[in-house]
């Protein structure tokens, strides 16, 4: 597997107190790296640890880079294996982007601002990025305590009314769970083409923090969450973003007379929300994966031996799948020569959800730059973490991918853990 080649992906650490220096932080970052994937898409991570155990990496997508193999494979949670810094592709990611090795904001950083100085390649200098934070602005705008029931049109209210007052600061109520139950916009409610507004907007604001102060935004439907747009150095930080719905399951391998010589027997565990979910309607089925038992007893991804297959593409003479009363039963072969999965292998998770719903949205339409998220759970999500693209300017810090309070949770999200499709 080779990793696909994306633009920088920047996480680093906040600037130090004021009254210790007067310059921005530059944080380099040496020595050792990562190879991290997220669902089969590696990008070359460079990583280093801050004094106050915080975290600093720098995401680089600068060419193909062999993904480890399954040896490799030692952390729960993710792929990783380490790797030393390297500049393949440099001279190309560079004529192609035609980027300085400096940003053109370096020049307006301040002493509170994020630069990030990536050093250690072979044959070029330093690469240097500028993540501008909001500017101090005065006025707090306080969201009121959270309404029973459904709170789309409440924060819909609330925060155009703060981006009209100018405020530096919008503080929600702390501790609080504000459930989001957006209106449908297009297609039929209960259907696949049923198309849901965004969970919550934030648009046209400059310079200013949202500040969730411990609160939790419940996604009632699995669509759109935050969506970010038109904005300029605006900071999100401290609070919960939660999904909804059913992401994986966990099935029996059973043998039969099918084409593939196996269905796939869903536990009652889960029937029950999947019948509550789906109703008469089959449950969507994206992809198989190996699964096992943890210490605990709870369900996760096998570590050993791991094999997935993609299911149900459409136009594809393989991988083919119907359900019919809690069981998965193949229409077709599968793709894979000499077994489908290892000797041994009893049971599989099944994906229910893709990308119906990314928790964060980066919506680069108009113009959006100098985005931080930071101290933020992500829990259950339907679809990517961080998603979208922005002008120039995103530190991602210490954003946190969470299995919900269900036992029987398998996965925290069901697609990619950050994707930025453009960060200069």
């Amino acid at each position: 597997m080779r990793s696909h080649r994306f633009p920088n992906r920047l996480r680093a650490p906040r600037a130090r107190s004021r009254r210790t220096r007067r310059t921005p932080r530059v944080e380099r970052l040496e020595h050792r790296s990562l190879l991290a994937t997220d669902i089969g898409v590696p990008t070359l991570r460079v990583a280093t640890r801050e004094p106050d155990g915080g975290e600093t990496a720098a995401f680089l997508g600068l060419q193909e880079v062999d993904a480890p193999s399954p040896s490799d494979v030692s952390v729960q949670g993710a792929s990783l294996a380490d790797r030393d810094v390297q500049a393949v592709g440099y001279d190309e990611f560079h004529a192609r982007t035609e980027l300085p090795a400096v940003s053109p904001q370096r020049s307006l950083a301040k002493e509170n601002d994020l630069v990030v100085s990536v050093s250690g390649f072979i044959d070029a200098g330093p690469v240097e990025a500028v993540v501008l934070k909001p500017r101090h602005k005065a006025g707090v705008y306080k969201i009121p305590a959270a309404p029973r029931g459904n709170a789309y049109e409440f924060l819909k209210t609330h925060l155009k009314e703060a981006s009209r007052s100018g405020v530096g600061r919008i503080l929600f109520p702390a501790d609080s769970v504000f459930e989001i139950d957006p209106p449908l916009i297009g297609g039929t409610a209960g259907t696949e083409s049923a198309e849901y507004a965004a969970h919550l907007v934030i648009r046209e604001m400059e310079d200013v923090t949202i500040d969730l102060n411990g609160s939790t935004l419940r996604y009632l439907k699995a669509d759109r969450g935050i969506t970010i747009r038109d904005s300029r150095r605006i900071a999100l930080r401290n609070g919960t973003i939660e999904g909804s719905g059913l992401l994986v399951s966990v099935a029996e391998i059973t043998p039969d007379d099918s084409p593939a010589g196996f269905r796939l027997d869903i536990l009652p565990e889960y029937r029950a929300q999947i019948a509550n979910e789906y109703g008469s309607d089959p449950p969507p089925l994206i992809t198989v994966g190996a699964a096992q038992k943890n210490e605990a007893g709870q369900w996760r991804i096998a570590r050993d031996d791991y094999a997935e297959i993609f299911t149900n593409r459409r136009n594809r003479p393989f991988n083919q799948f119907d359900y019919d009363n809690g069981s998965f039963i193949a229409t077709t072969e599968t793709s894979r020569e000499g077994g489908t999965f290892a000797p041994g292998t009893t049971h599989v998770w099944l994906l229910h959800q893709n990308n119906a719903g990314n928790a964060i949205h980066l919506d680069n339409e108009d113009h959006l730059e100098n985005i931080t998220l930071e101290d933020i759970k992500l829990v259950n999500i339907p679809g990517m973490g961080i998603a979208g693209e922005v002008n120039r300017g995103l530190h991602v810090r210490n954003v946190e991918f969470a299995l919900s309070d269900d036992r029987h949770s398998v996965f925290s999200l069901s697609s990619d853990g950050i994707h930025i499709n453009a960060n200069a």
